[in-house]
């Protein structure tokens, strides 16, 4: 896609009485170099189109739930003056594998996807859950990781399952199925 592609589909749509407010896409690369283009960021989501409207950009929210998993899983990052990982959370799986599990949703397959696996949004999503989160806090003592790395951890999970569950209910029906990304709808 393209600047000029993008004011052009805008344009048309205007014409047909469809006044564009905002635009959505995922962070793929391609996207990413139309951002450039448009002079957009996270901090800075606007762009104007040839007739000085201005346009809200805004992110796909699944993918950028994936994206926070692979970053988790793939290098970690800082959260709290402190580098949370995945290392709890294989810990966890270790110790709670069971047939009674307190996360029995939780599999080595959330931590190890690759490929395809990671375009589902729903291994995502049940990484960075409520369950997820209470079960490293209730399970603390059994792991063999750092008490306040837990901690951090837990408490990011829930920030990611607060944000993500605002935008999509669980049980919330979704074209596509649960394991694609959610369909676009027209807004009346």
């Amino acid at each position: 896609m393209t600047k000029e592609i993008l004011f052009n589909i805008i344009e048309k749509l205007d014409q047909i009485g469809f006044k564009t407010i905002c635009s959505v896409s995922n962070s793929g690369g391609g996207n990413v170099g139309l951002w450039k283009s448009l002079d957009i960021s996270y901090e800075n989501p606007v762009f104007s189109i040839p007739n000085g409207r201005e346009i809200l950009y805004v992110p796909d929210a699944p993918h950028i739930l994936k994206l926070v998993r692979n970053w988790l899983l793939d290098t970690g990052f800082q959260y709290n003056d402190q580098i949370i990982n995945k290392k709890p959370l294989e810990s966890l799986i270790n110790t709670t594998s069971t047939e009674h599990s307190i996360c029995h949703k939780l599999s080595a397959d959330h931590l190890t996807c690759e490929g395809p696996q990671r375009e589902k949004v729903r291994l995502a999503s049940q990484l960075f859950s409520h369950t997820t989160s209470t079960a490293l806090l209730h399970c603390h003592n059994k792991l063999k990781e750092d008490t306040k790395l837990i901690e951090n951890l837990s408490n990011f999970i829930e920030l990611v399952n607060n944000w993500h569950h605002r935008r999509y209910p669980p049980g919330e029906r979704r074209s596509g199925g649960m394991d694609e990304e959610p369909g676009y709808e027209a807004i009346p």
